[in-house]
């Protein structure tokens, strides 16, 4: 039987069993050594259910142990119990112990693991099953089983179905129901063998396009099944998403926003696209690189997660406390367990096909410790998931950073904002190495991830992507990157801000509070105070080492606080002004080239850092100037390219910043 198994894994440093079961020893419980690792050896088991973080291990000779389902840094690993199989064989098996002095067996590695059948000649006579059922009898009950979305039985029902009947009919049937079972329970590998043998062995065709005829030819001749016809037509979707890159954004966030409305997974049926960008090596390693000119706002890649998970907050206010995708560097505990599992069982089930692909972005000082094909090293990819998931703090279009009660924001829209929180890992997005001036944005919509150019990049030119916030300070991006990823950022910003000293970084640090307190105070409204500290802020930003190529990013925070209280408390004409005024200095000190003598009135000739606040102040100079201001077409277009570029999709524009005239 093909294993098929959800069990919960501890980080460890020992590695998995790559010694053939054949070669093994059988021990019993009783014999296990506590703080040993039993290289040699296996041992046969029957389980309990999980109850809470335990499992219950007996072997043939009554002997019993625990198995635990907790210890990751002492913290329990589930939020709710996973399925666990009746009889197990487990390779190598380790034992630890508790405070109090009792054994326990952990399971570390997922592949350490068989799952065997009731009718396996290994286990023990006293274990084997002995009431008899008939094939069509074992069909029912495997159905049944299916119903209930107990997969893991009904698989077991449609393998002794199949070893007892010699009817082609039966057999095509339990063939199928098997293959369905193992989708459901994302064992690809095994149902792929199940329809290949499907579509060669069995003559009738019953629910396969007759004699291998191709889909499309299948559906002429019966337009009536609608079933068929349906499938073939979102087969066709598919394809062109994956050769033009075309995607129907708007029905993605409906469909995300009404599946968090209703509890479920928001996974959109979506293909991957990848035409403008091709994997090459780079001085980093692995990276991903343009194939052509592009623009500020085209798509660079959608890709389909490999697998996500989410955590949806249910009741919660929508427009309140979401941030971007690409601000966001980690989520809960539980739902990066959840993400970790999720993967580590859809690799474990489909080793030849996903296992490569996962160890690849292993770091060059762990490839020594990558296991053969098909063992998977829980240690290893554990490490390797930590290092490359990613996440957000919302699953939709992610476009409601308004949770400022100090001026009247854009308004929230149920289609863009979801409450949710997702990570995921998108294996080819994962390429993507960092940069402190990144040229591209990320977004997140349900579990398909975007980039989407957010200047203009040649072709043949890497694209980087920022892990931490781009406009946090120098000294913290570098101790953020160096604790989680392991590597000093060498960016063109960061080898400037390199040679610079701890007590000029200081300074800016505190000239950058003082002003940040001086706008945030509710009469605040000394502008010779505020001028005479963005005049020494500035000063140490030497213009001839800091241009628009290469912005102080760190200064558009200072003006994006002082923007934000100026523009809710700026009504009359002199207020209007300084909201102008220190939107156009944000935009340059981001590294944004402005023409205002444009044909619109305003252009933006060059797009520089997307930050967070960059549609929030365009949004904002908008509403300042108004409708009637010949300025207002052209910021509104800027406004709608600048969400297009942060969010992935623009078909909520209008939902959140209202008619766009």
């Amino acid at each position: 039987m093909s294993v098929m198994f959800k069990l919960p894994v501890r980080l460890t440093q020992d590695h998995p069993s790559v010694t053939h079961l054949h070669s093994l020893k059988r021990i019993m419980l009783n014999e296990l050594k506590m703080e040993s690792t039993h290289r040699g050896s296996y041992l046969l088991v029957k389980t309990t259910p999980l109850q809470k973080i335990y499992a219950t291990f007996e072997d043939e000779e009554g002997n019993k142990h625990n198995v635990c389902n907790c210890l990751q840094d002492g913290q329990q690993l589930f939020s709710e119990p996973y399925a666990i199989a009746q009889y197990i064989v487990l390779k190598e098996p380790l034992c630890k112990e508790t405070t109090d002095g009792h054994p326990f067996v952990v399971i570390v590695h997922l592949s350490d693991v068989k799952v065997l059948s009731q009718s396996d000649p290994m286990l023990p006579s006293v274990w084997q099953l002995t009431e008899v059922h008939s094939a069509p009898q074992l069909k029912k009950l495997g159905n049944l089983h299916m119903k209930r979305e107990a997969y893991y039985k009904a698989i077991e029902c449609y393998n002794r179905g199949l070893d007892c009947t010699e009817s082609i009919d039966l057999v095509e049937v339990l063939w199928l129901n098997r293959c369905q079972a193992r989708l459901w329970i994302q064992s690809y590998e095994a149902a792929l063998d199940d329809a290949q043998y499907i579509l060669t062995n069995c003559p009738s065709g019953v629910r396969s396009p007759k004699h291998g005829k191709p889909y499309g030819e299948f559906c002429e001749l019966h337009p009536d099944n609608k079933l068929a016809t349906d499938e073939y037509r979102r087969c066709q979707q598919r394809l062109e998403e994956v050769a033009t890159g075309h995607y129907d954004f708007a029905r993605w966030t409906s469909c995300v926003a009404q599946k968090v409305k209703n509890g479920r997974p928001p996974l959109i049926d979506a293909a991957t696209y990848q035409g403008l960008i091709t994997i090459r090596q780079s001085k980093y390693g692995c990276g991903l690189f343009t194939t052509r000119d592009v623009e500020a706002g085209d798509l660079l890649l959608c890709e389909k997660a490999f697998h996500c998970a989410f955590e949806i907050i249910p009741g919660s206010n929508i427009g309140a406390s979401i941030k971007r995708s690409y601000d966001s560097t980690s989520s809960g505990a539980t739902i990066n367990m959840r993400l970790q599992l999720g993967t580590l069982h859809k690799v474990h089930c489909n080793p030849g096909i996903y296992l490569p692909a996962l160890t690849s972005l292993s770091p060059r000082s762990s490839q020594t410790a990558i296991a053969p094909p098909s063992v998977l090293d829980t240690t290893l990819n554990l490490h390797i998931m930590q290092r490359n998931a990613f996440a957000t703090e919302s699953v939709g279009s992610l476009s409601a950073l308004h949770n400022m009660e100090s001026y009247q924001s854009p308004k929230d829209s149920p289609l863009i904002c979801s409450p949710a929180k997702t990570t995921g890992m998108w294996f080819l997005a994962s390429r993507a190495n960092h940069s402190c001036l990144p040229n591209v944005c990320r977004a997140i919509i349900g579990d398909m991830l975007i980039f989407r150019a957010a200047t203009s990049i040649p072709a043949d030119t890497e694209i980087f992507i920022t892990y931490v916030p781009a406009t946090d300070p120098y000294l913290t991006r570098r101790t953020n990157l160096k604790k989680a990823w392991g590597f000093t950022c060498e960016c063109p910003s960061c080898r400037i801000d390199q040679g610079v000293s701890k007590k000029e970084h200081a300074r800016r640090e505190s000239l950058s509070q003082t002003l940040i307190a001086i706008a945030t105070k509710p009469t605040f409204m000394s502008g010779k105070v505020i001028n005479s500290a963005l005049e020494q802020l500035a000063a140490t930003y030497p213009s001839q080492q800091y241009h628009p190529g290469l912005p102080p990013l760190t200064m558009h925070m200072v003006f994006w606080t002082i923007l934000q209280p100026f523009f809710a408390n700026g009504k009359d004409d002199p207020g209007k002004v300084v909201v102008i005024y220190f939107g156009l200095q944000l935009l340059r000190e981001s590294g944004f080239q402005v023409n205002s003598q444009a044909d619109d009135g305003f252009e933006i000739e060059n797009w520089g850092i997307m930050t967070q606040g960059v549609p929030e102040t365009l949004w904002m100079m908008r509403e300042t100037v108004g409708k009637k201001n010949p300025n207002w077409k052209g910021l509104n277009k800027a406004l709608r390219k600048a969400y297009l570029i942060c969010n992935g999709e623009d078909s909520s524009f209008e939902s959140c910043y209202g008619n766009s005239g």
